[in-house]
């Protein structure tokens, strides 16, 4: 009697775990499902930069979610289900430049992008690099940035002084394609709106609590640079920066 008793035990345990088992595969098919969908339809709805972002994310969650074998026809798949052209993933490669911490950044005739953060390049974008200190016998204190200002994004990366030059020439190869891009001829209404982001722009700057004067000052210098706000308007949110 104790053995029928225990093989039955032993059968409602084996059932209760298939079934717990069954759940949790299915729900774990949802999951990947889901993140793949999920990562469709961002790659749907993105354009410039954001799309190529959104592309290798999409070809990244595919291929941890069905394995490398599979992943080619399943990202085929996904593509041909929102009509999706990869030729508009198309750009010149213009150089990489190597962060001192965190994602390093790609720089494409068309865009620019850092991890995550993507942004389409035209004819207001332009590139340099910042360097400041010396090195000592000693000592070293230099330091470098790579900065890149456009009408509606910015860029401030730390690099490596010692990576300077090379920075400098992928700047420069953007500057050169962006100067010769001739922009549109501007409408009133371009004109208006691009005239209120700055002066809303340079507003957050001035009153901005975090950053220093001097932080303050070298970011207003970058939109000068940039031919974004006039000598005039610079001097004048300097001075209110250095409440004077």
């Amino acid at each position: 009697m104790e053995v029928v008793i225990g093989l039955v035990v032993l059968f409602v345990v084996f059932v209760v775990l298939k079934a717990a088992y069954s759940a949790a595969t299915d729900q774990s098919a949802r999951v990947v499902e889901d993140g793949v969908e999920r990562a469709t339809a961002i790659l749907e709805g993105a354009r410039g930069g954001a799309a190529v972002v959104a592309y290798r994310n999409l070809e990244k969650t595919i291929r941890k979610q069905h394995g490398r074998r599979e992943a080619p026809a399943v990202l085929s798949s996904m593509l041909s289900s929102i009509d999706f052209d990869p030729s508009r993933l198309d750009s010149p490669a213009l150089g990489k430049v190597s962060a001192r911490s965190g994602a390093d950044v790609e720089v494409f005739r068309d865009w620019v992008i850092r991890g995550q953060e993507a942004h389409d390049a035209d004819a207001t974008t332009s590139a340099k690099v910042v360097t400041s200190g010396r090195q000592l016998k000693d000592s070293d204190n230099r330091r470098a940035e790579f900065q890149i200002v456009s009408a509606s994004w910015s860029m401030r990366v730390p690099i490596s002084p010692d990576s300077a030059n090379e920075a400098r020439f992928v700047a420069d190869q953007l500057n050169v394609i962006t100067r010769s891009s001739g922009p549109r001829a501007a409408t009133s209404a371009d004109i208006k709106a691009l005239g209120a982001g700055m002066e809303a722009m340079v507003e957050k700057l001035v009153m901005a609590s975090g950053p220093s004067p001097a932080e303050k000052i070298s970011e207003l210098s970058d939109l000068r640079f940039g031919r974004l706000i006039s000598d005039d308007e610079y001097e004048a949110a300097k001075l209110r920066i250095l409440g004077i």
